[in-house]
Order: structure tokens, then sequence, then C-alpha cells
């Protein structure tokens, strides 16, 4: 019996050593699964493209116009293209170029307000991305990158709402955006478009200072920033009798000027019959049914209302015409509020972890003239479109990795905004399109691989 119950014991004893050893195989397998899992996640993707940004005003780069501290951070940190150039000096072509690694003549995509083809022969990198599981979502602040122009194939997300009185957001806007969308999703692997355009006219950082003011009788009515191109919309209440509104520039005007140095577009206002208007130091112009209105330093309409007590409604655009030392001026404090919001957004990547866990990619879509050549008119050019100069198609790349063998390299060689999706699919592990033209920059120990056809 003894002989027995021992044996018994002795059995169950063994079974639990064998339970116990399968279960320590299985928490080993386990772990060791999990490990390469984790060897395997997906890095995240966040494209940040600058909007008419030159190069030579990154400080990382020529260093001599802008500070730009926080770009400068993943230029020291990863790897600096010095000579990336755009295909073309537009905004939306260029971005076609840069998703779909095709030139323009090939998309058949040349101006900002055109639709994109609805068959394209390549893929957007943003589909393939897409097709991998990656949650992927686009933030743009210009009007022309609107989802009307089918630029979105491939975006799960695509915000593209504007304010009423304007075709454009400034950075915090953007970072707004995208910040909200990053505490909801950053734990799925994401490929995320950030487009910021505060360097694109007009050179107006939510920071600008009013440079216009109207008086009603004397009295300060409102001050605007004409500079930033808003739709304005002010309400008057006209007493009975004479009602004088005074327009005034609050910047100083170089004596003697032959231009205007406001305008005012789109000018409209609330028509009534007991109102009759006398106009002073305003210059009229008109084009089919809008009319503009030109002001040198000051402008006075006076208003006589013949009736009782009344609201009276105008309504413009405002734009002041800046001089050749302001225009620089004005597109350096562009870019350095740019940098700064740059940064906000890099403190937030930073606190989510998401420094480590993504591949971040800052690239311009083109250029910008800034006075340095004469128009075809033999006026001093500023802004793009219409040049081919360095000046309009020199833009700043830069990749940043953790995971590169290499920090703060700078590759010399020529390259195009072309190169980019072919690139991120290289570093990714993703297989590149045949019908890609650009080159891929990276090889595989994830060092800059140059290049030298543009």
């Amino acid at each position: 019996m003894d002989i027995c119950s021992n044996y018994q014991k002795y059995s169950r004893l063994k079974k639990i050593q064998f339970f116990l050893y399968l279960a320590f195989i299985f928490l080993t397998l386990f772990s060791f699964i999990h490990c390469q899992r984790n060897d395997k996640i997906k890095k995240n993707v966040i494209l940040i493209t600058l909007d008419t940004l030159r190069a030579d005003h990154v400080s990382a780069y020529e260093g001599k116009y802008a500070a730009t501290p926080h770009i400068d951070f993943f230029a020291e940190s990863g790897i600096i293209f010095q000579n990336c150039y755009s295909p073309i000096p537009i905004t939306l072509p260029a971005h076609a170029s840069l998703f779909y690694s095709q030139p323009p003549h090939t998309l058949k995509v040349y101006n900002n307000g055109q639709i994109m083809p609805d068959k394209i022969s390549s893929p957007s990198l943003v589909s393939l991305f897409a097709r991998k599981g990656y949650n992927t979502a686009a933030f743009v602040s210009l009007g022309v990158l609107k989802s009307h122009f089918k630029l979105n194939e491939g975006f799960n997300h695509y915000e593209d709402n504007f304010p009423e009185e304007r075709w454009y957001l400034n950075a915090a806007e953007i970072n707004e955006r995208v910040l909200s969308w990053l505490n909801i999703h950053h734990q799925e692997p994401f490929f995320l478009w950030i487009h910021y355009s505060d360097p694109h006219d007009p050179y107006a950082p939510p920071t600008l200072p009013p440079d216009f003011r109207i008086k009603l009788n004397g009295r300060l009515h409102s001050e605007f920033c004409l500079q930033k191109r808003e739709i304005i919309q002010c309400e008057f209440e006209l007493k009975p009798g004479e009602n004088i509104i005074d327009f005034e520039s609050m910047s100083d005007f170089p004596v003697p000027r032959d231009d205007f140095r406001i305008s005012l577009n789109d000018f409209e206002h609330k028509e009534n019959d007991s109102l009759s208007f006398i106009y002073e130091n305003l210059t009229f112009y008109h084009s089919g049914d809008k009319q503009s209105v030109f002001i040198k330093q000051y402008g006075r309409i006076k208003i006589i209302n013949s009736g009782g007590k009344t609201k009276w409604t105008l309504r413009f655009q405002g734009n002041i015409n800046l001089f050749p030392s302001e225009m620089s001026e004005a597109y350096k404090h562009e870019v350095e509020y740019l940098d700064t919001q740059i940064g906000k957004l890099t403190d937030h990547l930073r606190k989510m972890n998401l420094l480590e866990k993504s591949t971040i990619l800052l690239v311009g879509d083109h250029g910008e003239g800034l006075g340095e050549h004469y128009s075809d008119l033999g006026e001093i050019y500023y802004g793009h479109i219409h040049y081919l100069y360095t000046f309009h198609t020199r833009v700043p790349l830069i990749i940043y990795d953790t995971s590169f063998s290499t920090n703060h390299l700078k590759i010399k060689n020529p390259l195009t905004i072309m190169d980019i999706a072919p690139s991120l699919l290289k570093i990714h592990g993703l297989s590149i399109p045949s019908s890609y033209v650009g080159k891929n920059l990276m090889n595989l120990n994830n060092t800059a691989e140059s290049h030298d056809v543009i």
C-alpha cells in the first residue's frame, strides 16, 4: 500500500514537473517571438514639407539669413542633403512629383488649380504605405492642396478646412490639428504628412502687428494687419449728416513714392439710397464686376447720410505693398516663425517618444525669389512660379532616423525631391515601383547613397 502510494505521488510530481517544463518552453518561445516582433515593429513616417522655403534660409545650410535652431536639430542628428532641387517652383505639381516620383510633364500637372489625373502610371507613395497597414493622414495649409485637386490618394484622413477669411493656415494652426490627431493615433504605425506654408506669400506671421487703421469721425474704429491678406468686414454706425471714414497706413512711407502703398481688393459696400459718397485720395480700379481701391498713405470717404442713424458695411481684402528691404526681412521672419513652430512639434514628439519611433523627413517644395532678378517687364521679381533660378528650385532636404549609423552626414551630390519616395520606401523595407523616376538615396546600412542625376 505504501509502495503504491509513493508511486502515485512520484507520478504526480513528474507530471507537475513536465507541465512546468512545458510552461517554461512556452514562455521562452513567446518571449523570443515577442522580441522578434518588436525588432520588426514598423517605424512611423513623418513627412514635413516646408512650402516656399529656400535652402539658404536654413541656418544648417548657409546660415547667413535666418536662425533655424529647431530645423538644425534634425540636420545635426540626421542626414542633410545640400543640393536638393525641385523640378518645378509651384506647390501642387511639386508635391505631385514628390508623392509619385514623376516629373510634372509625365503627370500632366503644371500649375496650381489643376486636378490630378484619374489614372497615373505610378502608385502614390502614400498608397504603398497604406497597403502595408499604416494609418495615413495629411494636414495641409494652402487651399491649392485641398482634396478637390486629388492629391489625397492613399490618405485615410486628409484635413483641408480653412477659415472663411483666408486661404491658408499658419503653422500654429496646423500644429493644433496635428497634435490632436497624434494624441489619438500615436500608438499605431502611421504615415503623417504635415504641410507648413509660412514662408509662402503673404509674409505675415501671426505675431505681426497691425499696419492699417480705420477711423470713423476722428475716432479709432479698427486696426488690421493687411499684410495677412485676410478678408475684412467692417460695420459702421453712421449718424445723420456728414460722416468721415479715414484710412491710414501705420508704417513709414518714403517720400517721394510714385507707387501705391495700400490696396483694398474686392472693395464692396452696402448700398443705401440715403447715403452719398465723396472719395478723397482713393484710386479705383475696375475689373469686370470687381473693384479695387489704391491708397498711397492716407485716404478718406465722406458719407452724407440724409436719413436717420444707419449701419453701413464695408468689405475688402487688403494688402500692403512692401518695399524691397521689407520683403526680404518679412520672409526671414516667416522662416523663423516656422522654425519656432517646428520646435513645438518636436517637443511634442519627444514627449510621446515618437522621435525614436519615426523616420522624419523635412523638405521644401520649392524656393522663392527675393528681388535677386528682374521680371520680363523690368520689375524686381519676388515670388516663384515663373522662373527657374537656383533661388526658386534649391530646397532643404533632411532625413532624421535614430537607427541610422551616421549623424550629421552632409551629402553634396545633386538630387531632386522625386528621390524622396523611393528613399522612404527603401528605409522601411518596401519595394520601389519600377515606374518611379527618382533614385533611392539610401543603401542597406541606412547611410546616404549619392548619385549625380537631376
